[in-house]
């Protein structure tokens, strides 16, 4: 009986920490971004890639989209990332004071291991980055604007994962 106890136990938390893993529609279903004030998402041992998981985004949110996620950066310079299907990616870097966006010519792609939760960046055909989503949490963030005389606030919850690099 201790000995099924135990394994119950064990299978429970294996259930939690299922529970929390990033699934590959959740990377596909959201536009994500990350600071990349001094180029971070390049060379950073460790980011961060934010997403606002507030389904479904009204017009007024698409439109202002950018606002909200420098704001929620602290109006760093940010690298947008777009996970599409059939392992087809986007990535741009915006950079702030100038209004500029680049990307890299030509094809970037990725793959995702949801076991051993390994997100792999290939940019060209050639590996470039590999990470593996360390944590996930979720955080609320008000956004306050003006645009009629009348203070107005919105929440919107973020989704937050962590992401070490891996050694290439």
């Amino acid at each position: 009986m201790k000995r099924l106890s135990v394994l119950f136990l064990l299978f429970l938390s294996c259930v939690k920490l299922n529970a929390q893993l990033i699934q590959k529609s959740e990377l596909e279903k959201f536009n994500w971004f990350t600071d990349n004030y001094t180029k971070s998402f390049y060379k950073s041992d460790t980011i961060s890639l934010i997403t606002i998981s507030d389904p479904p985004l009204s017009h007024f949110f698409e439109l202002n989209r950018r606002a909200i996620e420098l704001e929620c950066n602290d109006t760093n310079n940010v690298t947008e990332i777009k996970f599409k299907s059939k392992n087809k990616l986007d990535i741009s870097d915006h950079d702030i004071n100038s209004g500029m966006v680049t990307t890299l010519v030509g094809k970037w792609s990725w793959r995702f291991n949801l076991k051993t939760q390994i997100i792999t960046f290939y940019f060209k055909g050639k590996l470039k980055s590999s990470f593996m989503v360390k944590d996930r949490f979720t955080k609320s963030m008000i956004w306050k604007f003006n645009f009629s005389n009348e203070e107005e606030v919105d929440t919107y919850h973020l989704l937050i994962l962590t992401l070490v690099r891996l050694k290439t």
